[in-house]
């Protein structure tokens, strides 16, 4: 686990390499011990294919079903008890039901599927390279803004502002990747604690913090 901080901003981001199949609701749990988190904004593996790329590429072993990290993941988000939670899923039907259904098989989730909005994600500029998306809002209170037909960083950006969270509130993402959740919580004045399966991923929103003014402590 490392903690950075911004003594300007008076903002802490607490990062930890963790595998949700292996400790890693351990690990997260003692990262945000003791403190409110307003929000969980998470992009865990779609479906079967994407979380075995995601694993062999941080040198890790798929489990014998895809529900073990749909259950892994939704236990950690439960037990953060958070006011809301915002989840990416695939558009495809079957592989939305197996992320509702982890949710109801989950003891101690008690919010409610708010809202979902089509949106988007992939690279490039032409439409034909823009894949849709599900975003799964389950809280208490719906948003300000609306990010339909958004992608990326502008699509997360939509939902910190429509939320208009109190400075340096906490916000959770248990499968952080490259770090959008972290740099938005950063431009948005807002802490951040996060886990993330690949060291190498991680790095890079490391690297990213030391460069907006955080320093680094063990």
């Amino acid at each position: 686990m490392t903690t950075f901080r911004n003594e300007e901003l008076d903002l802490i981001q607490d990062l930890a390499v963790a595998d949700l199949l292996d400790g890693g609701g351990d690990v997260l749990a003692e990262l945000v011990r003791g403190r409110d988190v307003a929000m969980v904004y998470s992009d865990p593996p779609w479906n079967p294919g994407n979380e075995k790329w995601w694993r062999r590429h941080a040198g890790a072993e798929p489990p014998d079903s895809y529900d073990h990290l749909l259950d892994a993941w939704c236990a950690c988000v439960a037990a953060c008890r958070p006011a809301h939670v915002f989840s990416e899923q695939s558009v495809n039907e079957k592989h939305r039901k197996m992320f509702t259904d982890a949710v109801d098989r989950c003891d101690g989730w008690t919010l409610p599927l708010l809202e979902e909005w089509t949106v988007y994600y992939g690279s490039g500029g032409s439409r034909s390279c823009i894949r849709p998306n599900k975003l799964l809002h389950f809280g208490t209170q719906q948003l300000a803004t609306d990010p339909t037909d958004l992608r990326g960083i502008k699509m997360t950006e939509c939902v910190f502002d429509g939320l208009g969270l109190p400075a340096r509130s906490l916000v959770v993402d248990p499968c952080m990747g490259k770090g959008m959740t972290s740099r938005v919580s950063h431009s948005h004045g807002l802490c951040c604690v996060g886990t993330e399966l690949n060291p190498k991923r991680l790095a890079k929103t490391q690297e990213w913090l030391l460069k907006h003014g955080y320093v680094r402590h063990e």
